[in-house]
């Protein structure tokens, strides 16, 4: 199953590139709302951005157009509202400007990280609880500005540490929610290649996924997303494998027999070609080869997977 439908364009892209023509990514202070022809060649728009959409598109050019060109990350948040998915994708995407990626990503999201600040105790508990839960001998320490005191140093080391937990585990959750696939983020924004395809020598090779007739076989080729593992009847392993590929999203249902002969290729970042057969405009996995090999055997001998 397709899960968007972006095999054309990506099409369309690479035939404009062999012929000279620029195409740019997005830009908040450049890009309208569909593609836009400048000086510079052809530049991306904003609603085309996999979750922004058109309302919020139109309100980012309508800002622009009352107030100015946005002058930066933080100019930009002060003057629209922006979830943290839709900001990430502004930058993986290129329409926020940055030298690195990477890096501003992993400073909007200290942004969001809400730091609490210990604030001391003004009371103490109970003396049983100084005792077993603080540490603090009583009978020695008398004093109830002394007690407070160590009291509310030891709820500070230990607010200090919980902080620290806290903290790495927001960073830990980030990372895995925005950071992965770095090789990826421009697929992830746009759903096309705009700069360095992998893909662009198979176009002549395969055909679009929904051109291809239900109960027909056809060549897939991307790098492996995501795979869920799932146990028939029998206890026998399957796979369902989501790939980017040359027509964008795609979800393919690998069978136990094809899993236990492929699982070893069929990992997250691998690049693959695969055959499949199409049934109610689904994908399921016969054959599975590395994506350079399928493409030295097309060249060479004009070879599709047909495992000869």
């Amino acid at each position: 199953m397709v899960l968007n439908d972006t095999g054309k364009i990506n099409k369309i892209i690479v035939d404009a590139q062999d012929f000279g023509v620029k195409i740019l990514p997005p830009h908040i202070n450049k890009s309208g709302m569909n593609f836009t022809i400048d000086k510079d060649g052809v530049r991306f728009g904003l609603k085309a951005i996999r979750g922004i959409g058109e309302n919020l598109a139109e309100g980012i050019i309508k800002e622009r157009e009352t107030n100015g060109k946005f002058t930066s990350l933080d100019n930009l948040l002060s003057r629209v509202k922006l979830s943290d998915a839709q900001v990430v994708t502004l930058i993986k995407s290129g329409a926020i400007p940055c030298k690195d990626k990477r890096k501003a990503i992993i400073n909007y999201g200290k942004l969001g990280y809400n730091k609490k600040e210990y604030r001391p105790s003004k009371t103490l508990p109970s003396l049983l609880k100084l005792r077993e839960q603080y540490g603090i001998d009583t009978d020695v320490i008398t004093s109830k500005e002394e007690r407070l005191e160590i009291y509310n140093k030891i709820r500070k080391e230990m607010f200090d540490k919980n902080q620290i937990e806290k903290y790495n585990k927001y960073k830990e959750d980030f990372s895995n929610k925005y950071l992965q696939d770095e090789n990826m983020w421009e697929f992830q924004a746009l759903s096309i290649f705009l700069n360095n395809n992998p893909f662009a020598k198979a176009y002549e090779y395969i055909r679009d996924f929904d051109e291809v007739e239900n109960g027909d076989s056809c060549v897939v080729v991307g790098v492996v997303s995501k795979i869920t593992k799932k146990k028939d009847k029998n206890k026998n392993q399957y796979a369902f494998v989501v790939m980017y590929t040359a027509d964008g999203v795609l979800e393919l249902t690998c069978w136990s027999s094809q899993y236990a002969e492929y699982q070893n290729m069929l990992v997250k970042d691998s690049k693959l070609a695969i055959l499949c057969n199409k049934k109610d405009d689904k994908a399921f996995i016969s054959k599975v080869k590395p994506y350079e090999q399928w493409l030295n055997d097309v060249k060479r001998e004009g070879e599709m997977l047909s495992g000869e």
